[in-house]
């Protein structure tokens, strides 16, 4: 018998680095697959971590004929893949087509609860997957609402993005080296999503407007999701862009996180950087944990009080000490991963 063959599928950010972390936790005794989809810079973000991938389908967009042209689309082409690679065990954050393309070629699949929100997504992925990773901040009550099976799930402690913490030993390096500007890393909300139901507000517009206004002695960087995103903050020539991402998460490159965007600002929490959530819509329930620890505000202004802060450095070393307190104790999720596929295959 050949090695056991894992398949990965992202279709998120956040999936492209919790992958990552979890191949680096495996051996050379195991064959690995990716696919992805095109959404989101998950392609710049692959290449740039020169991880070996097959791009399959993309995003159907805002509306729901599109979400689901884009489902099935993705689901016959990876047929074609998957049932020519035969892998053992898919895993992936929750991918649908992912997760309905693995159980028609009886292949496992092993995901990851991370939104209640997501209801009508939950329903199409929980039910069919064999093994779910669940943080302990759920109740049995909600996830059974979201199809998820109790006898299917593996609990761990903390933040989905506490794999992060393989990533301290680069942040001391940086902390200890020259200090350039302050950079402040602007994150906008996620307009795609399903849950993504009410009127879009300016709030992030209008604080990179003050924050450029003032003219802090300050780095502002945008990490837009679309081309109008990036249109919208074109306008204010001090501002830069990435445009595609680093092997790293580009929160280790900045010293502070303000957004609309939930997973990078749990990112950010989890790699010790200052954060303050501008999120304008129903809460998640990891956010609601997260705001426990980081600033809020859906006003622009009070906003950039807050950060102005963080502009000093003692505060920012106090909110690092704080949070490494808590994330200490936070499980790692690409290493609990990990752990169960060697026990899957021992």
């Amino acid at each position: 018998m050949g090695n056991p063959k894992i398949w990965f599928d992202i279709g998120t950010p956040f999936n492209c680095n919790l992958v990552d972390a979890i191949i680096k936790h495996l051996d050379s005794s195991y064959d690995i697959l990716i696919t992805c989809r095109d959404h989101d810079h998950i392609i710049e973000i692959l290449s740039a971590k020169k991880m070996d991938f097959l791009a399959i389908g993309k995003h159907g967009g805002k509306s729901l004929n599109g979400k689901l042209k884009a489902y099935a689309e993705r689901v016959i082409l990876l047929t074609d893949v998957v049932g020519n690679e035969k892998p053992d065990l898919l895993i992936t954050e929750r991918d649908p087509s992912a997760v309905r393309t693995a159980f028609g070629l009886s292949t496992p699949a092993w995901t990851v609860f991370y939104d209640e929100r997501e209801y009508w997504t939950n329903w199409m992925v929980f039910p069919l997957s064999d093994k779910i990773f669940v943080p302990h901040f759920y109740d049995p009550p909600e996830l059974e609402q979201n199809g998820v099976t109790l006898n299917r799930v593996t609990w761990f402690n903390g933040f989905h993005t506490a794999f992060l913490k393989d990533t301290w030993s680069q942040l001391n390096a940086k902390n200890n080296s020259s200090q350039d500007k302050l950079r402040i890393l602007i994150r906008p909300e996620f307009e795609f999503a399903t849950f993504f139901n009410t009127e879009k507000k300016p709030i992030l517009e209008q604080v990179v407007s003050l924050l450029v206004e003032n003219n802090y002695d300050a780095e502002i960087v945008v990490f837009p999701r679309t081309e109008s995103q990036q249109e919208l903050f074109s306008k204010y020539p001090s501002v830069t862009f990435i445009e595609e991402n680093t092997m790293d998460c580009p929160v280790i490159n900045v010293d502070l996180v303000i957004g609309s965007a939930e997973t990078m600002l749990m990112e950010a929490f989890v790699l010790l950087k200052p954060a303050i959530s501008a999120i304008y819509w129903k809460q998640s329930k990891p956010v609601q944990y997260l705001l426990q620890y980081i600033d809020h505000s859906t006003d622009p202004q009070t906003v950039v009080k807050l950060a102005e802060k963080y502009f000093d450095k003692n505060e920012r070393d106090k909110f690092s000490h704080k949070a490494k307190e808590i994330v200490d104790k936070m499980d790692n999720l690409g290493f609990l991963i990990a752990e169960e596929v060697k026990k899957r295959f021992s």
